[in-house]
């Protein structure tokens, strides 16, 4: 019944001239900030407040706040987030980054840990395939980090701790610098 008066609603908006009808029966990006000001730095032997004199640290470059991995520096850094009610699907994370030289474009690499209540500890993550900024120094770059694994059984109410540092393996030249991250996600509608 909730199905044909849905249907019935998008008709006749649709023949009102409203352009959103489609929206009551598709699912739409939603997202969580996930401020600077909460990661931590996590070495492996603790986990360390980032200042500005921690590796890596903040800087305020281009005007703005960010935390910056200098040359060679790989430290990475986490958070942890509840994944909100509203979670359907495709969860991945957007890094407003930039870099210092762009000789050889950095990397982010990333891994995720997932939790829920009642279960036991996920202690064992997957590390993600690095992605490359786009190797202009100098100019944002919006750098999309999509879990391959670690996500397939991701709910509402999961608790995930989200680890990210520059690449390792094929270290770019210059500096790293991350201003901004979002978890993005399909939301459920309609419920």
């Amino acid at each position: 019944m909730r199905k044909l008066f849905l249907l019935l609603i998008a008709a006749v908006l649709l023949l009102s001239g409203q352009v959103y009808a489609d929206s009551l029966f598709s699912d739409s990006d939603s997202f969580v900030d996930l401020p600077l000001a909460s990661f931590q730095i996590n070495d492996g032997t603790g986990i360390n407040t980032i200042t500005a004199s921690t590796a890596p640290g903040f800087e305020l470059d281009n005007k703005l706040n960010s935390i910056v991995w200098a040359d060679n520096e790989v430290t990475p850094i986490s958070v942890t987030f509840k994944v909100p009610h509203d979670y359907f699907k495709d969860g991945e994370f957007r890094i407003l980054a930039d870099e210092s030289n762009s000789t050889t474009p950095n990397k982010i690499d990333f891994q995720v840990y997932v939790n829920r209540d009642g279960q036991t500890w996920d202690t064992a993550a997957t590390d993600q395939t690095p992605v490359a900024l786009a190797g202009t120094a100098g100019t944002p770059d919006v750098v999309q980090l999509k879990p391959v694994t670690d996500f397939n059984g991701l709910r509402p109410n999961d608790y995930v701790t989200f680890q990210m540092w520059r690449d390792n393996v094929a270290i770019g030249n210059g500096d790293l610098e991350a201003y901004h991250v979002r978890f993005y996600y399909k939301r459920k509608l309609n419920q």
